[in-house]
């Protein structure tokens, strides 16, 4: 048989650790609100807690542990082209403030908040097609 082959490779040691910790650091932190809401008996409570914690500060680390590589030059950027990153990053932001005013709007918020989550939107949006047609004209700029 032969090796089987991926094209997501996370050459990062630091950053694969955090990857795969923050996950389950969402997850034990669900079941910590769960528990506590509930009404769980106090000795699973407290490994839910204790074991959110523990994996919530280990993403934490990690991901220090990669800025700080970043910063010194000794690892490479998840994303080569920078304009990919940013568009990757107002993606989930647009995705969130988009939800923050349906939410807003749905459950009857104050108008300040209406009009700040809507200001939060326009700009997460706009900077989303910005960087996205910076990425667009990089790379048909990069094939001709």
């Amino acid at each position: 048989m032969s090796n089987a082959s991926s094209e997501l490779l996370i050459e990062n040691e630091n950053l694969f650790r955090a990857l795969i910790s923050t996950p389950i650091a969402i997850l034990f932190a669900a079941l910590t609100m769960y528990a506590l809401s509930s009404g769980v008996n106090v000795v699973m409570t407290a490994i839910f807690v204790i074991s959110a914690l523990y994996f919530a500060l280990s993403t934490l680390s990690y991901l220090a542990h990669y800025t700080n590589e970043r910063f010194e030059g000794k690892a490479e950027p998840v994303f080569k082209n920078q304009n990919l990153g940013k568009t990757a990053t107002f993606t989930v932001l647009s995705a969130l403030s988009l939800t923050a005013v349906v939410k807003s709007f749905s459950g009857s918020a104050h108008v300040f908040f209406n009009g700040l989550f809507i200001v939060l939107t326009i700009y997460c949006v706009l900077n989303l097609l910005a960087y996205a047609a910076f990425y667009t004209n990089d790379y048909f700029e990069a094939e001709a």
